[in-house]
């Protein structure tokens, strides 16, 4: 096993920017729990409601649906070009995917899970027109159900059922996803195929502990995925097979990853005190910072342009430089005291920020 840098910087302090002034705020009328942007929509899952949100000022496009055809959503939507890919229970109570236009709400399409019992979780990607959703089977504890939908002729094609199906990594080309679950509280990382839902390959990392939907607990570039708990992990998404021996960057506890938003090859690992930048062909570390606070590893880490947005247990968001690791802003907002009611995406025009009711636009530099 390779061994981290010999002297890492674990200081607390070392992660301080200029605070940032908000571009907007926004005061919502229900808790916002998941958020995602897509062609200049912010989608809020709230605790009562959807809602759809201009990016430029935080004010509604919509809210629910214009057609009243959701229901309970209480995943964070995959948003692919205009369209919205929700699931939940629509308003006859039945778990469905819900199919929206981001402009307006409207209701493009909607098909319904065909397994009674069973509460749907997430939308997690595409592989060609196969999307790809997780859920809760009857009595199950966790994820362990997984249910695929032909895009292009609006129907159901499979269900499959296994304690090897979790939260999933989706690449943008192939056939393999990788899905990750507990196992006696060790994490297991398996290979599905997309078209039947079958399993074609199953490592245990190292140290590893998955905590399921609303978070990634791992990282995906090209036909490598990373993952790790106390070590970074990397393996061939076809395969399973090892890419690189494990990497300690952390002794305690490693949380969410994301790959890089600019074509570089690295990707980005929240620990308990310091965020990590690793070179993704061989897993060295790039670069490293620390929060005063320590970083919250149940929450997001959000790169994009250019940037690595990512909170503290205090709530204090901070961008990032991702190539430097130099903090361009920090953001401490007095309503940050409920970490579960966090919640933080962004797009080209700038990060969003949702702290319990209260939605703020930031820059994204």
């Amino acid at each position: 096993m390779n061994s981290g840098p010999a002297n890492p910087v674990t200081a607390p302090g070392t992660l301080a920017g200029p605070a940032a002034t908000p571009l907007w705020t926004q005061t919502l009328s229900d808790t916002v729990w998941n958020l995602a942007v897509g062609d200049g929509t912010i989608v809020a899952v709230c605790t009562q409601s959807t809602m759809g949100l201009k990016t430029s000022d935080g004010t509604a496009r919509w809210r629910g649906n214009a057609n009243n055809e959701s229901g309970t959503i209480s995943t964070i939507p995959l948003l692919v070009g205009s369209t919205g890919y929700l699931v939940g229970s629509n308003n006859q109570g039945n778990e469905a995917l819900l199919v929206v236009d981001l402009a307006t709400g409207n209701t493009k399409w909607t098909v319904t899970l065909p397994e009674r019992g069973w509460e749907l979780q997430g939308a997690y990607g595409l592989v060609g027109n196969t999307l790809l959703m997780t859920a809760n089977t009857t009595n199950g504890v966790g994820v362990n159900g997984l249910w695929a939908v032909d895009i292009s002729t609006r129907q159901s094609m499979y269900t499959q059922t296994g304690s090897y199906i979790g939260s999933l990594l989706v690449p943008s080309s192939g056939t393999t996803v990788v899905s990750l679950n507990e196992n006696n509280d060790n994490g297991v990382a398996s290979g599905i195929n997309a078209g039947t839902g079958e399993r074609t390959w199953t490592v245990t990392p190292n140290s590893v502990t998955f905590d399921g939907p609303g978070g990634v607990d791992g990282a995906l570039v090209g036909d490598v995925f990373y993952v790790g708990g106390n070590d970074v992990n990397a393996y061939q998404v076809s395969s399973g097979q090892a890419a690189w021996p494990g990497v300690t960057y952390d002794p305690n506890n490693l949380g969410y990853y994301a790959p890089s938003s600019d074509g570089v090859s690295r990707a980005f690992v929240c620990g308990d005190n310091s965020l990590y930048c690793f070179r993704t062909s061989d897993g060295k570390l790039l670069w490293q910072t620390a929060s005063a606070n320590g970083f919250n590893i149940g929450g997001s880490v959000v790169a994009a342009n250019g940037m690595v947005y990512v909170q503290d247990r205090k709530g204090v968001l901070y961008a990032v430089n991702a190539s430097s690791g130099v903090c361009a802003w920090s953001y401490n907002n007095p309503a940050a005291t409920n970490q579960n009611n966090l919640a933080v995406t962004a797009d080209s025009s700038g990060v969003y920020y949702a702290i319990g009711t209260q939605l703020i636009g930031l820059p994204k530099s």
